[in-house]
């Protein structure tokens, strides 16, 4: 089975559309349609069928796609461990909470370089358990995450906590002190379920006595960026970490509002999936000692 063929196809199923697929590879359609009936007929199985709409998948399709990518990460690791024994680097993949790569990482990253100058450093922003599972599949070398991982298989260091305060707009009306139950009539900003912050904030306010389901959650997001700048246009009050609205606090586009009992600090660890490699201890101890005072 050719692997530039599982990526065709992977770009077929991405665009939805063999005509936009087929321009994006600079390939003829004709060619492309040729390349997935060879990949069906080596797999005794049909993948796509066309109707008015584009492309539409069969069942078969996810099985096929989820590994495609699989196989599309695997070449893609060899690729770089092979280029990193031509150039005498090693490659390092650390992946971050959206938060830590974006307010820490930055900061952090020009030092490590220079301390470290053989490893080449590869980095990207997941949610806590993407990063978790990379890291227990080998497809990250370290994970910062927030709270302690789920796989106790896996080696964790505290590197720094972070305090949660609830905010709101400075011209936002709303007391500047709450009590739990006053909590109920305000319109809230919060991250989506899925999120292991979002998670812990719940299981908190539970602990205080608040039934989820009667608060006013006005909009879920993503982002704790989106959710930051909605806070300072005034659409709600939302629960964020000090070190995302430090800087809007000192200019007073968001105040903190004190919530009666409430309190709540974001653990956020180093996770790998072993220690014993000296480099990756070192750098391990090193991240440890600077991320806290790194953060932007």
């Amino acid at each position: 089975m050719n692997i530039d063929t599982l990526f065709m196809f992977s770009h077929i199923v991405e665009t939805g559309s063999m005509t936009r697929a087929a321009q994006h590879l600079h390939i003829s359609q004709s060619a492309l349609t040729q390349q997935v009936k060879t990949l069906e007929n080596q797999l005794g199985a049909r993948l796509l069928e066309r109707s008015n709409r584009g492309v539409v998948p069969t069942a078969a399709v996810e099985v096929v796609y989820r590994a495609a990518l699989d196989i599309h990460e695997l070449r893609r690791k060899m690729e770089q461990e092979l280029e990193s024994l031509r150039t005498d680097a090693r490659i390092l993949r650390i992946a971050a909470t959206h938060l830590v790569y974006t307010y820490a990482l930055p900061c952090t990253l020009f030092d490590l370089k220079r301390k470290f100058s053989s490893i080449r450093l590869e980095t990207e922003a997941l949610s806590s358990g993407q990063i978790e599972d990379k890291v227990t599949a080998g497809k990250v070398d370290i994970g910062i995450i927030v709270g302690a991982p789920h796989d106790p298989g896996l080696h964790q260091t505290l590197v720094f906590t972070d305090r949660v305060c609830l905010v709101a707009g400075d011209r936002f009306p709303c007391p500047s002190t709450l009590s739990a139950a006053a909590l109920y009539r305000q319109p809230l900003l919060m991250l989506a379920p899925a999120h292991r912050s979002r998670t812990l904030l719940d299981d908190r306010l539970r602990r205080m006595g608040l039934e989820l389901d009667r608060l006013d959650v006005a909009h879920t997001f993503d982002s704790i960026e989106t959710i930051r700048q909605s806070a300072i246009n005034g659409f709600g009050l939302a629960f964020l970490p000090y070190s995302t609205v430090k800087k809007e606090l000192f200019s007073r586009q968001l105040r903190i509002i004190e919530l009666e009992g409430f309190s709540l600090e974001h653990e956020y660890h180093m996770i790998t999936r072993a220690a014993g490699n000296p480099e990756l201890t070192r750098l391990l101890a090193y991240l440890e000692q600077t991320l806290s005072e790194t953060i932007c």
